[in-house]
């Protein structure tokens, strides 16, 4: 079984493990693409009205700051390594979870954001 969703980097952060070793904590969160159907359905684009109109009137949503956070993966440097990226903040990946292993492709160049 395949599964794939985007996701964008958010936040870096370095820590030290219980036995002393330095590592990152990289925070993501999801990226709603445009072309999925789940985007255009009436529900999702009568939420999405809402608080843009929410919003032109100055309010401001708790869960703005959140961003919608989904992931933290803490990496030691070889684990990241074995990946095979370096994660960027601001950065998309393609995030695939197949025949047991996680990959990600950074995908940065095929979006663009406004808000």
């Amino acid at each position: 079984m395949r599964m794939e969703t985007y996701i964008i980097v958010t936040r870096i952060e370095s820590y030290t493990d219980p036995k002393g070793g330095r590592g990152k904590k990289i925070e993501f969160a999801t990226v709603e693409r445009k072309d999925d159907p789940g985007y255009q359905s009436p529900e999702v684009k009568m939420v999405r009205e809402m608080v843009n109109q929410l919003k032109n009137m100055g309010m401001l949503l708790p869960f703005q700051q959140i961003r919608n956070l989904k992931m933290v993966l803490y990496l030691m440097p070889d684990e990241e390594k074995s990946l095979g990226i370096v994660f960027n903040v601001n950065n998309v990946y393609k995030m695939t979870f197949e025949n047991g292993s996680i990959k990600f492709i950074d995908v940065t160049d095929q979006f663009y954001f406004v808000e």
